[in-house]
């Protein structure tokens, strides 16, 4: 889908439970870099040299740089998340103040 047709079909609202849903439950993309970094570092493991590489290989050793949402980013403050989400309720005031005053207006015309 366009950003174009996206912006047409989609308001804020919806376009924020989406993002919601998608930290909760990744796409296929993501879950299949996943899936194979897990098999990856599972056979680094097994055919392992202890004694050369003493350490265990990890699973975001073998994640793709490109798409790599899995490896641990610094951890927002309480008071960053709060902010995000007034944006985005500022966002949807915005809009539904934008709406209310369409159908006043309609609604003085008729």
């Amino acid at each position: 889908m366009s950003v174009a047709r996206a912006q047409r079909e989609i308001d804020s609202r919806e376009f924020v439970e989406w993002m919601a849903f998608d930290i909760v439950e990744p796409g296929e993309p993501r879950r299949m870099d996943l899936h194979f970094a897990r098999l990856m570092a599972l056979l680094a493991n097994i055919n392992r040299d202890s004694k050369k590489q003493r350490r265990p290989f990890q699973v975001n050793e073998f994640l793709l740089k490109f798409a790599n949402p899995f490896v641990k980013k610094a951890r927002k403050t309480q008071s960053q998340i709060k902010n995000v989400f007034l944006m985005w309720k500022k966002v949807w005031d915005e809009q539904e103040e934008e709406r209310q005053k369409k159908t006043r207006k309609k609604d003085a015309n008729t």
